[in-house]
Parts: structure tokens; sequence; C-alpha cells
């Protein structure tokens, strides 16, 4: 079975991984190895399909009212 097809990290361009344990009880989960952000389905195929569909944030954000 070939590698799936995963985009690179879209946050910091980070490559990404497949992560499920080898008797497939933890949850399937895509993430990046250099920021550690991840995402999780209830199949691997969705969680894919999820990493390659996730846009980045914006690279400004505005300004928050700390309240303090």
């Amino acid at each position: 079975m070939s590698a799936p097809f995963l985009l690179p990290c879209p946050f910091c361009g980070g490559k990404a991984y497949t992560d499920r344990s080898a008797d497939c009880t933890a949850t399937p989960s895509v993430g990046c190895e250099d920021c550690g952000t991840h995402n999780v389905a209830e199949t691997m195929g969705e969680a894919i399909i999820k990493w390659n569909a996730r846009t980045s944030r914006p690279k400004t954000f505005p300004e928050r009212n700390n309240h303090e």
C-alpha cells in the first residue's frame, strides 16, 4: 500500500504524518512533525481529507483588548 498524499502543514509548512496505533485502537490523526498541530477523525481517510482541506490562519491578527 502506498503512502497517502499529504499536503504540508498549513501553519508552518512542515512535513505531515499519519498516526494510528498498530492494533487500530487509537483515533486516526494527521499531524505536523514540526509544529505539532494535528486533527483527528473517525477514519484515516477522513483525517487525511480534513488535513488536506485546511487553510492557514491569517498572517496578521487584529489587536486584542486585554482587560487586566
